[in-house]
């Protein structure tokens, strides 16, 4: 059927006309279907935003799915806080809201659910979740929007009553082609994604039940909202800013250190907390509480200054190179320095074993770029490089540490 416009009613709805004419289909054509439910949801579904496909009346509920659900206004349902939903605009008497059943789904609200529609709820998925940053935009259950330059990591599982099975593997695509794909049973179900140039990326998992979830990209927000910032000046006095969701911070924060920048102001909404801490290898002392002071990062901004003690504190701290450093704010980011890489001998020469742990690591990591297409005729010393400038962009900590270590102990040993 083509052309339709109808309001929502309790009443059943008749169909008029069919384009095109079918005449041969005509007695197959049902000529009414059901209206509203007046004491309860109805629910369509699953929706799509990207392919603008229909959206039937559903027979159940699933998890990793989008709905759209429309009830009578007089009902003013009461959401669990937990529950994914969006109301959109209504009609006169009619409510309606999309809602996304993602994991983990509480006991609580699954009843909610069973109660307001009258469906089953299938508690069992396989579903691409993003994990990483906290400010991604899900926009159904199948797609999310992400700022750009800013490395996400995803989550790949199948979600059961009795617990979480990890996927055996995932991969991402670009309009360019492949961006990336884990080794199946390596490693577990965190992908990290980092693309540069691609609008928009789909990942997938090659489950029995296969997973898909697509990547929109957008330019970054306007600063003036709820984040973190850094403020540095070059040598022309050029003040250089970024938010530490940014990919550019940890590289500012490594050219402070490197005495080509100046560390200038560090800048957050008036109600956030952080701490630096300083460490090696991963291991972290809290060493300064960062909270913002009544000074106002610049007329008309919202955001505040530190105190300055505490800046000045927080700059001498910054600029002592014998140690790492971690700026933790939460959900509003974390940015950390690591001008200690691991450097080598030109006499030394890798393992067999460990040249291909290290290989695994960034077939896993790194980005489709000439290290990771032509990793077998990689020399020992550019492997090194490449391990070095995983450390430095923030890759799987735990991972690299064990690495290093095995890096160091072979090292002696030779």
């Amino acid at each position: 059927m083509r052309h339709t416009v109808a309001e929502p009613q309790s009443a059943n709805y008749r169909i008029l006309t069919v384009a095109p004419p079918l005449p041969t289909a005509r007695n197959r054509v049902a000529l009414t279907c059901a209206g509203l439910y007046t004491e309860r949801a109805t629910v369509f579904g699953e929706v799509s935003f990207l392919n603008g496909r229909i959206a039937p009346q559903v027979a159940e509920l699933k998890l990793g799915c989008t709905y759209v659900f429309i009830w009578p206004s007089v009902l003013t349902p009461s959401f669990p806080e937990r529950l994914e939903w969006q109301a959109l605009k209504g009609r006169v008497d009619w409510s309606a809201a999309t809602v996304t059943l993602s994991t983990p789904l509480e006991d609580s609200s699954v009843a909610w659910l069973r109660t307001f529609t009258g469906l089953s709820v299938t508690t069992s998925a396989t579903e691409i979740i993003p994990v990483w940053p906290p400010h991604v935009r899900k926009v159904t259950a199948e797609s999310v929007k992400a700022q750009q330059n800013i490395d996400m990591i995803v989550h790949g599982g199948q979600y059961m009553p009795s617990g979480i099975q990890p996927v055996r593997g995932m991969f991402a695509r670009g309009r360019s082609g492949t961006i990336g794909a884990d080794a199946g049973g390596l490693a577990d179900a965190f992908f990290r994604l980092a693309p540069e140039v691609e609008p928009l990326v789909e990942l997938s998992c090659p489950e029995a039940q296969r997973a898909l979830l697509t990547i929109e990209f957008a330019p970054p927000a306007s600063h003036c909202e709820n984040v973190v910032e850094l403020g540095m000046v070059d040598a022309d006095g050029v003040e250089l800013t970024a938010p530490l969701h940014d990919v550019s911070a940890g590289a500012l924060l490594s050219r402070v250190r490197n005495g080509e920048l100046i560390f200038s102001r560090l800048a957050l909404p008036a109600h956030v907390k952080g701490m630096l801490f300083t460490g090696h290898d991963g291991i972290w002392n809290a060493r300064l509480a960062l909270h913002a002071s009544s000074f106002q990062a610049k007329a008309g901004s919202e955001l505040r200054l530190l105190a300055p003690n505490t800046a000045h504190e927080l700059r001498e701290l910054i600029l002592d190179k014998s140690a790492d450093v971690l700026l933790d704010f939460g959900a509003f980011g974390r940015v950390r320095t690591r001008d200690r890489v691991v450097t080598a001998p030109a006499t030394f020469r890798l393992p067999t074993d460990l040249r291909s742990r290290l290989l695994v690591f960034l077939f896993q990591l790194q980005r489709c770029s000439s290290s990771t297409k032509h990793a077998s005729t990689m020399t020992d010393a550019e492997l090194l490089v490449a391990f070095s400038t995983a450390r430095q962009r923030g890759m799987c900590d735990a991972t690299w540490r064990t690495l290093n270590h095995a890096l160091k102990q072979k090292r002696i040993k030779q």
